[in-house]
C-alpha cells in the first residue's frame, strides 16, 4: 500500500510537472549528445551492451554506420550551408499545410519534414557502390536539418508554423544533400576507423561496454547516461504527440486556446514519468 501511495504522488507530481514543462513557447531539445548526438524515433530499442565477445561483435564497419553518421552530418554543416530554394518551400508549404489541416491532431513537424526529405535517399543513393551507407549517411543529414528547424516550433503552434519550419528543414536538407554525401564519403573510411578503436576499447573487459542502438554501435562516453538520453528524448517525442492529439481533439470544448495550450498533456504521460519516478525512488 505504502508503495502504491508512492507511485501515485511521483505520477501526481510528475503530471504537475508535465503540464508547466509544456505551458506555452516550451520547446523539445535533442539532448542526444551523450549518444553522439544519433538520431532516434520511437520505435527505436536501444540496450546496455556489457563488455566481451557479444560486444566487440559491433566493432566491425557495418555495426558503425549510425555512430559515424551522425558524428559526420554534424560536421559537415558547417561546409554545406545552402539555403533553402524558393522554388521548393513555396510548394511545399501548400502540400504540408493542406495535410496538417486535413488531420491536426497527428501532424508532426519531425515526421512531415523527414518524409518528404527520404523520398531522396533511394534515388540518391541507388547507383552508390555503398548504398548501405550512403542511405545511413542521407538519413543522418535529413534528421539533423529536420531536428534543427522542428525543436523551436512549440506543440501548440498552429498549421502554418508547423509547415513553416517543416519545409525549411526538409527543404535545406534537399540543397545540401549532395554536398553532405560527398562530405561524408570522403570522411567515412577515416570514421569508421577511429569508431572502431573506440569500440574495441570500450569491448575489452576492463571497459564500460557499449549501447546498442537496432543493431548499431553507439558512440557514449557513459552508457548509463545515454540510456537515460534516449528514454528521455522518446518520452518528448510521445509528450509532443499527446498534446497535439488532444489539443485538437478538445477543441470543440469553450476553452480558450491559452487555456488548451496549458491543460492538453496527456495524463498517460504524466503515469509514465511518474512511474519512472517510482522505480527509480525504489532502487535507491
Amino acid at each position: 500500500m505504502v508503495g502504491l501511495n508512492r507511485f501515485v504522488w511521483s505520477a501526481s507530481f510528475a503530471l504537475l510537472a508535465g503540464m508547466l514543462a509544456f505551458a506555452p513557447h516550451a520547446q523539445a531539445q535533442n539532448g542526444l549528445e551523450p549518444c553522439g548526438n544519433i538520431f532516434v524515433d520511437t520505435n527505436f530499442m536501444c540496450t546496455a551492451v556489457p563488455p566481451g565477445v557479444q560486444c566487440q561483435a559491433y566493432c566491425t564497419p557495418p555495426k558503425l554506420q549510425l555512430a559515424c553518421s551522425a558524428k559526420l552530418s554534424l560536421q559537415c554543416r558547417g561546409q554545406c550551408n545552402a539555403s533553402a530554394q524558393v522554388s521548393c518551400t513555396g510548394g511545399c508549404k501548400a502540400d504540408c499545410e493542406a495535410s496538417c489541416q486535413a488531420n491536426p491532431g497527428s501532424f508532426s513537424c519531425r515526421a512531415n519534414c523527414e518524409a518528404k526529405a527520404n523520398a531522396q535517399c533511394q534515388s540518391k543513393c541507388q547507383a552508390n557502390a555503398n548504398q548501405a551507407q550512403c542511405q545511413a549517411s542521407c538519413k543522418a543529414h535529413i534528421e539533423a536539418s529536420c531536428d534543427a528547424d522542428c525543436k523551436v516550433v512549440p506543440p501548440e503552434a498552429d498549421c502554418q508554423a508547423k509547415c513553416q519550419a517543416s519545409c525549411d528543414g526538409s527543404c535545406e536538407a534537399e540543397a545540401n544533400m549532395d554536398c553532405q554525401l560527398n562530405c561524408q564519403g570522403s570522411a567515412f573510411a577515416q570514421c569508421t576507423a577511429e569508431l572502431q578503436g573506440e569500440c574495441n576499447a570500450d569491448c575489452m573487459v576492463t571497459g564500460p561496454g557499449i549501447v546498442d542502438c537496432n543493431g548499431q554501435f553507439v558512440n557514449v562516453g557513459n552508457v548509463q547516461q545515454c540510456l537515460d538520453a534516449i528514454t528521455n528524448f522518446k518520452l518528448q517525442l510521445m509528450a509532443e504527440a499527446s498534446f497535439e492529439a488532444e489539443a485538437n481533439a478538445s477543441s470543440s470544448c469553450a476553452l480558450s486556446p491559452a487555456a488548451k495550450s496549458q491543460w492538453a498533456l496527456s495524463p498517460l504521460f504524466g503515469l509514465l514519468v511518474g512511474f519512472a519516478v517510482y522505480r527509480r525512488r525504489r532502487r535507491s
